[in-house]
């Protein structure tokens, strides 16, 4: 029986979220073809909307349950990565196979978290995987300033957290319980020009 009762919650929460969202957008859409003047709040709501959906998006697939084969396209996995992080954090998905394994992807999402987490002034990420459709990922990590928080990153190898999961860093311990979840071991290295995390199925 599966046990992993927030991914259930997530997948449920974005999944609920984000028929009303599009509902929203849809209706945006509808408005500008009627014809609609552009007003500055027009503008305000389809940005949000488009951010909004972005977001549940990307969290579906990070947080949420990844069913036993189930595949996500890397074009999809491009827009999810487009629409969530902001300009100053570029990522490049190097992967030359046209979908992957959700569950990999979802360790992906959830590192790619992690590094974005450790970028305060952006910079660029890199993914690239071998041996697919298995895929043994490595992400890759570089800026103009790295600032790794150890306790954060030991969280990835499951000991007992030394430091207080904050919001803003829960993708630190999900990502931890994913790789004892399912058996994954990985290799992290830190320095003072890039983050190098890399995973296998």
């Amino acid at each position: 029986m599966h046990t992993d009762l927030s991914a259930l919650i997530s997948s449920r929460i974005c999944h609920d979220l984000i028929s009303p969202v599009g509902a929203v957008s849809n209706g945006v859409e509808l408005l500008t073809a009627m014809g609609a003047s552009k007003s500055p709040e027009l503008g305000l709501i389809t940005e949000s909307v488009s951010a909004a959906t972005a977001k549940l998006k990307f969290f579906r697939v990070a947080f949420g349950f990844a069913p036993e084969g189930a595949f996500v396209s890397t074009q999809d996995i491009r827009n999810d990565c487009a629409g969530l992080f902001d300009r100053r954090t570029n990522v490049a998905w190097e992967v030359s196979e046209t979908e992957l394994p959700r569950a990999v992807v979802r360790r992906a999402y959830l590192g790619l978290m992690c590094m974005e987490r450790s970028l305060p002034l952006g910079g660029d990420v890199a993914v690239s995987a071998a041996d697919a459709p298995e895929a043994k990922l490595e992400i890759v990590a570089t800026g103009p300033k790295i600032e790794a928080d150890r306790d954060l990153w030991n969280m990835l190898r499951s000991t007992p957290y030394q430091a207080e999961i904050a919001p803003s860093d829960v993708q630190f311990a999900a990502l931890g319980d994913v790789l004892v979840r399912e058996g994954i071991l990985h290799k992290l290295t830190i320095s003072e020009t890039d983050i190098r995390l890399s995973f296998g199925s």
